[in-house]
């Protein structure tokens, strides 16, 4: 398999999601779109960047997930995550907690903006029932570390790191984790499942289809690129590539 690989320097992805809705005429305050489709423009506005002024977008839809034109021509493009489901579980306990902490935190107009690094014990855990009484209670812990520059003795976060930052965020942190490589069976799985729509997609939209994969965040069930992968895939898709959002690369796989 031939890799075509693009890289570029990091960028705030608040100001790559903003810089790619000016350049295309949207009105952030005017969108209302699902939390789904709105993580999904972000990697696009990510995917975007990569190809400068030659590509934009033409319409926000679902199957597929947007319409660009591209040097004049209008492309079905379809965003699909690969994740490991079995660490993902644990993390979209998580993920939904800190939600509703940062929901909390920016209700808050007395707090200053920061970026908070949460290490979350390891030996903790709490049952899906319990999310909004854990966010309260982070909120709080976090709350009181931020007016008192203390983290009071509690069971959920072990650590602080405060950063300053353009506005009011925090994450949690659960330490170092083996990130595994991408291998040609998950490669394989992800495109199938979304060949099996493609005739649905040309249906709605256009003959040209591109997909958008995506891996490489910053949680345990992501996957990173394996430059090893020997093997031909064969898809419908008249272009594939594979985003790593994190590290800010990309792939062309097809």
């Amino acid at each position: 398999m031939k890799w075509t690989e693009k890289e570029i320097l990091y960028l705030n992805p608040v100001n790559r999601f903003n810089e790619v809705l000016d350049r295309q005429n949207i009105n952030r305050n005017s969108l209302k779109l699902s939390k789904k489709k709105i993580e999904e423009l972000k990697i696009l506005s990510k995917f975007l960047l990569f190809f400068g002024e030659d590509i934009g977008i033409t319409e926000i839809r679902e199957e597929p997930d947007f319409l660009i034109k591209t040097n004049g021509s209008i492309v079905g493009l379809e965003v699909q995550k690969i994740i490991n489901e079995k660490p993902k579980r644990t993390e979209g306990l998580w993920e939904s907690v800190f939600e509703r902490v940062n929901e909390q935190i920016n209700q808050n107009k007395d707090l200053p903006n920061f970026l908070l690094n949460c290490s979350i014990n390891k030996t903790f855990s709490f049952r899906s029932s319990e999310k909004g009484m854990i966010a309260d209670q982070i909120y709080s812990i976090v709350k009181d570390y931020v007016e008192r520059k203390h983290l009071p003795e509690n069971p959920i976060i072990d650590k602080i790191t405060k950063m300053p930052h353009s506005y009011k965020v925090a994450f949690p942190n659960f330490g170092a984790w083996w990130v595994r490589n991408l291998d040609i069976s998950n490669l394989e799985h992800s495109i199938k499942k979304k060949e099996r729509k493609i005739s649905t997609y040309i249906k709605n939209t256009c003959d040209q289809q591109w997909l958008l994969l995506v891996i490489g965040t910053n949680w345990e069930s992501s996957y990173e690129m394996d430059l090893c992968i020997e093997k031909e895939l064969k898809t419908k898709f008249n272009q594939v590539f594979i985003l790593e959002n994190f590290s800010t690369r990309l792939f062309q796989i097809k």
